[in-house]
């Protein structure tokens, strides 16, 4: 079975997280996700993120240490996410690749319907209180 690789990046400024807005013809299309991408063929992860979000959103980010792995098992393929806590280092995020973007408060974030793996990082994130006071 295939294994893909993909770097979720939770980028923390001013107390919000960065959410981004899948297109609509994507999978999953017009859900919010933590920005990231598929991992190259021997590419770090660390690597990846930074490439990611700067194609996508045009953010220059710093990634700091991994929270979690998660895998999504299908049944042609497992998608093995990698959510890591980043530092925003400069750019405000430009739709390069995704529908919409946006800083996200704590309260906001129950308006947003995000993927069911971002949720639970977020609900993570809020009950240790890392949104509203990194």
């Amino acid at each position: 079975m295939e294994i893909i690789e993909v770097g979720c990046a939770v980028i923390i400024k001013d107390g919000k997280v960065l959410a981004a807005q899948r297109k609509v013809g994507d999978s999953h299309g017009g859900l919010w996700e933590f920005p990231g991408g598929k991992r190259e063929l021997n590419e770090p992860l660390e690597d990846c993120l930074v490439r990611e979000v700067q194609e996508e959103l045009a953010v220059e980010i710093l990634p700091e240490r991994l929270l979690e792995s998660q895998d999504c098992v299908y049944p042609e393929r497992t998608i093995r996410l990698f959510f890591y806590l980043c530092q925003w280092v400069s750019g405000e995020p430009c739709c390069l690749d995704c529908q919409d973007a946006r800083w996200v408060g704590a309260p906001e974030l129950a308006n947003l319907q995000f993927l069911p793996n971002d949720r639970d990082i977020l609900a993570r994130l809020i009950r240790e209180d890392v949104i509203g006071t990194y």
